[in-house]
């Protein structure tokens, strides 16, 4: 099994899985008083995670660095996500002179 190692870049990785959450599975239809209230909680959680703790640090948690690297890191991933999409979807049948197709 390939990890990374225990200690603080394991808790960091496990951290940031727990925070991942969605809207349900494809073909289920959520309600919209839940969408709004999952994307406003979202929210709350992206903004309060640049509020510095007392002392600047995650000490005495499980990591001992910088408070906003989970949202910076997150948002990091979701970048890289857009850009794929962004060269999967336009940059590349651009290049390769060919259409998506879409279903009906």
């Amino acid at each position: 099994m390939i990890a990374p190692p225990a200690g603080v870049a394991y808790n960091f990785i496990v951290d940031l899985g727990r925070k991942a959450r969605g809207l349900g599975y494809v073909g289920w239809k959520t309600p919209l008083p839940i969408i709004i209230f999952t994307i406003l909680s979202d929210d709350f959680v992206i903004a309060i995670a640049f509020v510095s703790p007392n002392n600047g640090t995650l000490i005495g948690n499980d990591v001992s660095f910088l408070y906003a690297t989970y949202v910076i890191v997150s948002a990091g991933v979701i970048d890289l996500c857009i850009w794929y999409y962004v060269v999967w979807s336009k940059v590349l049948p651009m290049m390769g002179g060919y259409q998506r197709r879409t279903l009906k």
